[in-house]
């Protein structure tokens, strides 16, 4: 069973965390994150969701040619 450790806290944190694990993963690629300054923080589980974005991340990777981008687009 897994337990949540939900916390209110910067979703920036967990994509920085994210990016910074698989960054040799991704080193044949140009990564764009766009994330607005003013973002609210949100009530969840850091580690869980660093993973999630680490092997979102990781596949975008697999099955991306090297050299190009792999853009992270947000709307506002």
């Amino acid at each position: 069973m897994v337990r949540l450790k939900r916390e209110w806290q910067p979703i920036e944190e967990a994509v920085g965390g994210a990016l910074q694990s698989v960054g040799a993963v991704l080193a044949g690629h140009h990564v764009r994150t766009a994330l607005p300054h003013d973002l609210p923080l949100l009530n969840f589980d850091a580690v869980l969701i660093e993973w999630v974005l680490a092997n979102l991340l990781e596949n975008a990777a697999k099955y991306t040619p090297a050299g190009s981008a792999m853009p992270a687009r947000t709307t506002t």
